[in-house]
């Protein structure tokens, strides 16, 4: 496999997960609340929060997102590789 065809598909895949994650993200609170209506009379509910783990999802989703980004910036650009001279031994 080619290097340029393993970034292409890495990228590919990272959209793909940004993709699920978001629509994890955004299905949730709106499935969840949807559900909670009926819960919210019943056990006199006035406020609900949802917790710091799906702050975590959406920066998760950020930070995904911007890794594909960065994937498909950094596709044309070929590594280039620095070696140091060897000092040449010399006897005191």
């Amino acid at each position: 496999m080619h290097t340029e065809d393993a970034q292409t598909k890495q990228m590919f895949l990272c959209v793909i997960a940004v993709l699920f994650l978001l629509s994890a993200v955004i299905v949730y609170p709106v499935m969840f609340i949807k559900e909670l209506d009926g819960y919210r009379v019943k056990f006199n509910i006035t406020q609900w929060y949802f917790s710091w783990s799906y702050g975590i999802a959406w920066g998760a989703a950020i930070f995904l997102f911007g890794s594909a980004v960065l994937l498909a910036i950094g596709k044309e650009t070929a590594s280039i590789e620095y070696r140091e001279k060897p000092k040449p031994y010399s006897r005191n």
